[in-house]
């Protein structure tokens, strides 16, 4: 999607502490198996880990357009936030 890189600075300046990086980081390189999702609702944007799909959807709650929804791999995403650098991450097969 055109808007996916402007969307997703957005998030990361505006939502993105290290909290919320460590929640995402944690839920997707230690969620069992079983889990094909994982989702999240942050004060402006919503998350959604697809990992049957590989995918992660970005929402922005305050942008219903279609320019306020954005798609990138789940690779991509743990990439950008950071999640390689996280001590003890597993293995990813």
């Amino acid at each position: 999607m055109t808007n996916y890189p402007s969307l997703l600075q957005q998030f990361l300046k505006e939502e993105c502490t290290p909290h919320v990086r460590k929640l995402i980081c944690e839920a997707a390189l230690n969620r069992d198996p079983a889990k094909t999702s994982e989702e999240f609702e942050f004060n402006r944007f919503n998350l959604r880990l697809d990992f049957a799909g590989g995918l992660a959807i970005l929402d922005d709650e305050l942008d219903v357009s279609a320019s306020g929804s954005a798609e990138l791999s789940v690779d991509e995403l743990l990439a950008v936030l950071g999640c390689d650098a996280m001590p003890n991450r597993p293995e990813v097969s």
